[in-house]
């Protein structure tokens, strides 16, 4: 649990955002901002675990009140890119279907606290977990479809968009590999705390993977 909230303390960091993209959409700023709002609680959350074991109880809505916003703005990025409604949608539902699993998981264990009873929490958990992993996927491939689809045959431009996709493929597939890691130690170690190695980190790395994706 230790290295779980140092890793998570590592990856959150003074966001440069606003300063190197003044210019971006009001909105999309202040998406930014809530983010960094939530990190900061999500942080804070986590450090008091080491504290006040109760605290976990709190750890999975945060990390889905996290993750749910990041992979609706995605899903809407790439219906204005491709115009197609059909992956939007999938990812729009798995992203609804995970926050469900991390909110009847916050709600679970804020009924049963004890270390010793969270094994036993395997159809909230795995819910959370499985869906969000499948959703960063379809996010990823959808994500170098879009990239993809905007070749232009210069090459100074599509060997910019190569390295876009390079980098969205990376983002997306060290965050989908982090929530299936999760799930895999939570099943494999029922009654070891392993798994937080990489359920602290993984709200950090949700929004790490907005803030280097390439804007729409």
């Amino acid at each position: 649990m230790l290295i779980g909230v140092l890793l998570n303390t590592l990856l959150y960091g003074a966001f440069l955002y606003y300063h190197r993209y003044r210019n971006d959409r009001s909105w999309f700023r202040y998406l930014v901002l809530y983010l960094v709002v939530a990190e900061t609680v999500n942080w804070i959350c986590n450090v008091g675990l080491i504290y006040e074991p109760l605290v976990i109880r709190y750890d999975a809505v945060l990390t889905v009140m996290i993750s749910t916003p990041i992979q609706l703005f995605i899903a809407w990025r790439i219906h204005i890119v491709t115009h197609s409604f059909v992956l939007p949608s999938i990812i729009i539902l798995l992203a609804l279907v995970s926050l469900g699993g991390g909110l009847a998981t916050t709600v679970i264990v804020s009924l049963h606290p004890k270390y010793t009873e969270f094994a036993g929490f395997h159809p909230e958990v795995i819910t959370w977990l499985i869906s969000s992993t499948v959703c960063d996927v379809f996010l990823t491939g959808s994500l170098v479809y879009s990239l993809w689809i905007r070749k232009t045959n210069v090459i100074s431009t599509d060997s910019y968009i190569n390295k876009i996709i390079r980098l969205t493929v990376q983002t997306g597939f060290i965050t989908a590999a982090a929530a299936l890691l999760d799930m895999v130690f939570f099943v494999a170690f029922p009654n070891k705390t392993f798994n937080f190695m990489l359920d602290f980190p993984l709200s950090k790395l949700y929004t790490n993977s907005l803030i280097s994706t390439p804007a729409g």
